[in-house]
C-alpha cells in the first residue's frame, strides 16, 4: 500500500517545480496621464529573450528568471519608452516593476528610471537572508563559511550551525541541486565567493519544495557567464603576528625548570607562543573568466583557485619518529593547501531551451592534527586529503512568460583519507606511542628518559590511526512552475537519489608470530576485520525519493505559501534478527555458537564440541533481516501580512524530519560488541 501511494504521488507531484534558482517579475503598466491600465504592452528582459505582453488590465507576468540585476523594457506604439534599471531579481521572490508610460512627444523618445532596493520583502514567509554577487564583491571575506558567519542566526565554531542546530542539519544546494554529502551532512564540494551569484540561507521554517533539513538551507545560484567577455585576478599574501610566553624556549625544550607546573614540564606554555613573520606564511591566488564562445548562443564561466597556510602550531624535530635525534628545528603541525575549480557552459539550444553543464570541485591536503602531543615530534603526524567533485546538467525549458520546467541529472563524488604513510604495513611504522622505550639517545652517548602519561610530548613514534572513505551520489530531478491567473503560482517536482558508501578505519597493532608471541623489532599489522578494532562498511546503496507540490498565493496585502512534500526512505540493508545478539562474528548465545542436534532448543554440554560449532556461513542464513523502507508526509504553510511599505508580519508552521547522516546509521557496522564488561558503540541502525 505504501508503495502504490508512493507511486500515485509521484505521478501526481512530476508533473509539478524547484523554483529555488529562479525569481518572478511581475506588475502593472498604466498610462501617465490617466492612470487607465495599458493593455498589449511589450514587457522585455533586456539581454535575454524573455518577455510577455499585458493582459487587459496591464499586468503581467514573467517566472524562470535567473537571480541578479536587469534592465526591464515597456514598449507600446505612441507612447514613450521606458526603462528600468538595476531591477535585482531573488532566488524565490517576486519583484514587482510598474511602469507609467506617457504619451509619446517626440518620436524615439525614452524615460529611464533607476528601481531603487526595497528595505522588506513582502514575499517572505520565513526567515532567511540573501547575499548578492555585488554585496560578495564588497565584503572583506575570503571564504564562503565567513559569509555565512556574519548572517544572523548562524555560528561556524566548530562547524556551521544555524539557530543551534548541528552542522549536520544543513542542506547545501547548488543551483537547486543538493550537494549534501550523505556521508556526515557537510557540504560534498567547497564553494568559492566569486564563483556565487547569489547566496540563499533559509532559517527556522522553508518551504515544501525543501526537504532533509532540520535548521536550515543553504542555496547558491553559481555564476554562468554572459554575453560579454569579463574577469578578475584576484591575490594577497599574509603573516601572523603574535606574542606569547616561551617562543622557540620552550618549544626546543630548554630551561625546563622555568616551565614546570605541578611537576610537569611545559604543560602551561602557550602553544600559539612561537609564529614567525613571513610574508608567504599563507597566501591566495584567484582568476575567473566569462564570455561569449558562440556570441549569445554559447557562454561559459570559470574560476580558478589556490590557497596554502603554513600553519600556527609549531613544533621543534628533537626527535625524529624512529626516536633518533633530530636537529631542534621548528616545523608546523597544521598545513593546509587548498585547490578549487568551478566551471559552467551555456548553450542556448533556442529562444526557449537552455542547456547547462557545470562542475564544482576542490582538493585539501595537510597535517592531521593530533593536538600537542607531537609537539617535540611533529613528523610522526599523519597527513589528510579530501577531495569532491560535482558534475551537472540541466535543462530548462520556458513554455511561455508564465511557465517552465527543468530537468537536472547530476552526481557528485567524494573522497577522504588520513593517514601516516599510504602502505599500512610501511616499516617506518613504529609504536613508540603504544609501548615507548625507557629512553632515547639524542647525541652520541647522550640518552634522554621518555617520559610518558598525560599532557606529555611524544618522544618518537608515528600516529597509527587510518581512515578512509568514499561517497559517490547520484540524483535525477523534474521540477515544474506554472503562473495560474493572477495570484497563484503552482510549482512541484519530483527527484531521485542514490548513494553508494564505503569505510574502513582502525588502528595499525603489533604483529605477532604463529604462536602469538609480538615480534621485535615492531611490525606494523592491520587488525582482525571481524574484530571491533575495524570499524567497515561498503556496498552501502540507500536510496531516497522525494516529491512535492506547493501554491504561492500573492495579494497585495496577503501572500500564502502553502505545500504538502513526500519522503521515502530504503536503506537497503539488514539488521540483526535478534538484538540480544547482534554479533555474528562472535555471538553470546550458545544456540548461535554450536548446533542444536536434537533439535529441543537447548544446548546442552554434550553439544558444546570444537566438532560441533556454527561457522560464520551457517549464521549468516538466519542471522540478518532486510531493513523496512521509511515514509513522511510533510505539510507546509506560510503565510506573510504587510503592513506598509517597510513593514512585513509573517508566520510559518511545518513538518521537518532529517534521515540521519549515513555515518551514524553504518556506523561500526556488523556489530562486533566484543564478549566483555565495558562500553562500546555506538553502533549504527540502518
Amino acid at each position: 500500500m505504501k508503495k502504490l501511494v508512493l507511486v500515485l504521488l509521484i505521478s501526481i507531484c512530476g508533473a509539478g517545480t524547484a523554483y529555488a534558482q529562479f525569481g518572478k517579475i511581475a506588475g502593472v503598466v498604466t498610462e501617465g496621464a490617466t492612470g487607465e491600465p495599458l493593455p498589449g504592452v511589450n514587457v522585455l528582459i533586456e539581454g535575454t529573450t524573455q518577455g510577455t505582453i499585458t493582459n487587459v488590465d496591464g499586468e503581467y507576468v514573467i517566472i524562470g528568471i535567473r537571480p541578479g540585476n536587469y534592465n526591464v523594457v515597456a514598449s507600446f506604439i505612441g507612447f514613450s519608452r521606458a526603462i528600468r534599471e538595476d531591477v535585482r531579481v531573488n532566488v524565490d521572490l517576486t519583484t514587482t516593476v510598474d511602469f507609467q508610460l506617457a504619451e509619446e512627444v517626440f518620436e524615439g523618445e525614452e524615460v529611464v528610471v533607476v528601481a531603487e532596493a526595497l528595505a522588506v520583502k513582502k514575499d517572505l514567509t520565513s526567515s532567511e537572508a540573501r547575499v548578492t554577487s555585488e554585496t560578495l564583491d564588497r565584503l572583506p571575506v575570503n571564504e564562503l563559511g565567513q559569509v555565512l558567519d556574519v548572517q544572523a542566526g548562524i555560528t561556524s565554531r566548530d562547524g556551521l550551525h544555524i539557530r543551534g542546530g548541528r552542522s549536520s542539519e544543513v542542506t547545501y544546494m547548488v543551483d537547486g541541486v543538493p550537494v549534501t554529502d550523505s556521508y556526515d551532512g557537510s557540504a560534498a564540494v567547497q564553494l568559492e565567493n566569486d564563483g556565487i551569484e547569489e547566496l540563499q540561507v533559509i532559517s527556522g521554517t522553508f518551504n515544501a519544495e525543501y526537504g532533509n533539513a532540520m535548521s536550515g538551507v543553504i542555496n547558491v545560484v553559481s555564476k554562468e557567464g554572459g554575453s560579454e567577455f569579463a574577469g578578475s585576478v584576484k591575490a594577497f599574501t599574509g603573516s601572523y603576528l603574535v606574542f606569547g610566553d616561551g617562543g622557540e624556549e620552550a618549544l626546543r625544550g630548554e630551561n625546563p625548570e622555568d616551565y614546570t607546573v605541578a611537576g610537569i614540564q611545559y604543560r602551561d606554555v602557550d602553544p600559539y607562543s612561537y609564529l614567525p613573520v613571513s610574508p608567504t606564511h599563507f597566501y591566495n591566488g584567484t582568476v575567473s573568466l566569462e564570455g561569449p564562445i558562440l556570441g549569445e548562443k554559447l557562454t561559459f564561466f570559470a574560476l580558478g583557485r589556490y590557497f596554502t597556510n603554513t600553519g600556527w602550531i609549531y613544533g621543534a624535530e628533537l626527535l625524529n619518529f624512529d626516536g633518533t635525534a633530530g636537529d631542534a628545528s621548528l616545523t608546523t603541525m597544521n598545513d593546509y593547501e587548498k585547490y578549487s575549480w568551478q566551471g559552467t557552459l551555456r548553450y542556448r539550444l533556442s529562444n526557449s531551451i537552455i542547456l547547462n553543464a557545470s562542475t564544482i570541485g576542490s582538493v585539501s591536503t595537510g597535517d592531521s592534527g593530533g593536538g600537542l602531543f607531537w609537539r617535540w615530534n611533529p613528523n610522526g603526524i599523519s597527513q589528510y586529503r579530501d577531495y569532491g567533485i560535482d558534475g551537472r546538467l540541466k535543462l530548462t525549458h520556458l513554455l511561455s512568460p508564465t511557465t517552465f520546467y527543468t530537468v537536472d541529472v547530476a552526481t557528485f563524488y567524494r573522497s577522504n583519507y588520513s593517514r601516516k604513510f599510504d602502505d599500512p604495513l610501511d616499516p617506518r611504522y613504529n609504536d613508540f606511542t603504544i609501548s615507548p622505550p625507557d629512553s632515547v639517545e639524542v647525541r652520541p652517548g647522550e640518552y634522554v628518559d621518555v617520559i610518558t602519561g598525560g599532557v606529555r610530548f611524544s618522544r618518537g613514534g608515528t600516529d597509527l590511526g587510518r581512515f578512509e572513505r568514499t561517497t559517490r551520489s547520484y540524483l535525477a530531478k523534474a521540477d515544474v512552475s506554472s503562473q495560474i491567473g493572477d495570484h497563484h503560482l503552482v510549482k512541484g517536482g519530483v527527484q531521485f537519489r542514490q548513494d553508494n558508501l564505503t569505510l574502513l578505519g582502525y588502528g595499525l597493532i603489533p604483529a605477532t608470530d604463529e604462536s602469538g608471541a609480538r615480534l621485535e623489532p615492531f611490525e606494523p599489522a592491520i587488525p582482525n576485520p571481524n574484530s571491533s578494532a575495524v570499524n567497515q562498511f561498503d556496498d552501502v546503496s540507500p536510496i531516497t525519493i522525494s516529491a512535492y507540490v506547493q501554491d504561492k498565493i500573492e495579494y497585495d496585502d496577503f501572500i500564502v505559501n502553502a505545500g504538502v512534500r513526500l519522503d521515502y526512505f530504503d536503506a537497503r540493508s539488514v539488521v540483526p534478527a535478534d538484538v540480544e545478539d547482534p554479533n555474528i562474528f562472535n555471538p553470546l548465545k550458545k544456540i548461535n555458537r554450536f548446533r542444536d542436534t536434537n533439535g529441543d532448543g537447548v544446548i546442552t554440554v554434550d553439544e558444546e564440541t570444537s566438532g560441533n560449532q556454527l561457522t560464520i556461513a551457517d549464521r549468516e542464513a538466519y542471522w540478518y533481516k532486510d531493513t523496512s523502507a521509511k515514509i513522511q508526509f510533510s505539510p507546509r504553510l506560510g503565510a506573510a501580512y504587510p503592513i506598509t511599505d517597510d513593514g512585513v508580519i509573517h508566520f510559518s508552521f511545518g513538518l521537518f524530519f532529517q534521515i540521519p547522516t549515513l555515518s551514524n546509521l553504518f556506523d561500526q557496522f556488523g556489530y562486533k560488541i566484543p564478549n566483555q564488561s565495558g562500553t562500546y558503540g555506538p553502533f549504527g541502525n540502518p
